[in-house]
């Protein structure tokens, strides 16, 4: 097998992986907008998204990445916001 295919079969393992985790993701973000239907929150939370986003930075070892990584999460959100709508 040729490094670039074998290279390429790691990835689609990966994307594998993030779409299992994606959707057990918007699960627990569906779950999260039904709390805050009841409890008449805002679903934006920007003081949380920072907490979010400090904690991720912290954390990335490769710090050439994070604005990458930042605009990843950033998107993210975006998303999970849509859907709690």
């Amino acid at each position: 097998m040729q490094a670039i295919e074998k290279i390429r079969r790691e990835i689609d393992d990966i994307d594998d992986q993030m779409m299992d985790l994606f959707m057990k993701r918007m699960e627990l973000v569906h779950a999260v907008g039904i709390h805050k239907k009841q409890a008449a929150q805002p679903i934006s939370d920007p003081k949380r998204e920072k907490e979010v986003l400090d904690r991720l930075k912290a954390r990335l070892s490769n710090v050439n990445l994070w604005p990458y990584y930042k605009r990843f999460v950033t998107h993210m959100f975006l998303l999970s916001k849509e859907y709690q709508k």
